[in-house]
């Protein structure tokens, strides 16, 4: 009998571990805040940024409104935050990744990357879309935050490029930008034509893009 594959856990639950009893008040917090997270992931994925509002964030979560406000202003705070959030959770599992794979070429290593990134977005298909798609409507807080995590992916891409120098050698900085860029938009495409679940398969086309305009 084959085993069965349970679904990877949502983003947002993976650094925020259910609290094991009620006594724990930070835990508690946490585990509250990442279901409000994983919330507004959710509504902005069905309903689009614009039509969110917090009676979805506090549905979804169920979490009362008193619950949000504690820990939030309003939707436009808690998508920034989530988009913070996953992102930054992203770019630590590809890091992560790429470190315990060791690779000694720098295509490995960004095959590597690649593969990972792809798996981490595949995994949760309300970040991924909300992430990639729905972020560039969510205002200019949430716009301003998205160029912030961009220079955050070029940076890793120049490190996986070049080893753990400084960054800086024969590759362009324009390039790495030109490589994100390319990501970013097929990985949009493919998440509005086909959905997040098989963005793996996007895995070779990117590598080969990766490989051409790194090289």
């Amino acid at each position: 009998m084959a085993a069965v594959e349970h679904a990877p856990e949502p983003i947002f639950f993976r650094v925020a571990p259910q609290p094991r009893n009620g006594s724990d008040r930070p835990a508690a917090a946490e585990w509250q805040r990442a279901r409000m997270l994983h919330a507004i992931t959710r509504a902005v994925s069905e309903k689009g940024y614009a039509k969110v509002t917090v009676a979805d964030v506090v549905g979804h979560a169920g979490v009362s409104r008193r619950t949000f406000y504690e820990q939030f202003e309003d939707v436009e705070d808690c998508f920034v935050a989530a988009y913070e959030e996953a992102t930054q959770t992203l770019l630590g599992e590809v890091e992560t990744t790429i470190r315990a794979a060791r690779a000694e070429s720098w295509r490995d290593r960004f095959e590597v990357a690649i593969a990972a990134y792809l798996r981490g977005l595949a995994s949760d298909r309300d970040v991924a879309r909300a992430c990639l798609v729905d972020v560039l409507g969510a205002g200019p807080r949430a716009v301003e935050t998205r160029r912030h995590v961009y220079a955050q992916f070029v940076a890793q891409m120049r490190a996986l490029r070049h080893g753990r120098r400084d960054g800086r050698g024969e590759v362009a900085d324009v390039q790495f930008h030109a490589t994100v860029g390319a990501i970013g938009e097929l990985v949009e495409e493919h998440i509005f034509e086909r959905g997040a679940e098989s963005l793996p398969e996007l895995t070779p086309t990117l590598v080969r893009i990766g490989w051409a305009l790194l090289e």
